[in-house]
């Protein structure tokens, strides 16, 4: 079975990484993660909720509150452009 498989060569291998991680690090990427996240922190924390506004609620600003660390840290950690 491995001779089916070709080797590939190490700019091909360098590629893909780099498509993989442009992915991984685009914005869109970054608020879908974002929204699952904060989503399973409400369900989880959902016992503790007296009714589904107040989940609603929750889930909206926590997802506030870790989309406004994400810009800060976007903005410190962003690279001088020239």
């Amino acid at each position: 079975m491995r001779i089916l498989f070709r080797n590939s060569s190490s700019n091909e291998l360098r590629r893909e990484i780099e498509q993989v991680t442009a992915v991984l690090s685009s914005s869109f990427f970054i608020f879908i993660d974002l929204f699952l996240i904060t989503m399973i922190f409400s369900f989880f924390a959902g016992v503790y909720y007296h009714s589904f506004w107040i989940g609603l609620i929750v889930n909206l600003t926590s997802f506030l509150l870790f989309a406004a660390l994400y810009y800060l840290l976007q903005k410190c950690f962003k690279e001088p452009s020239d």
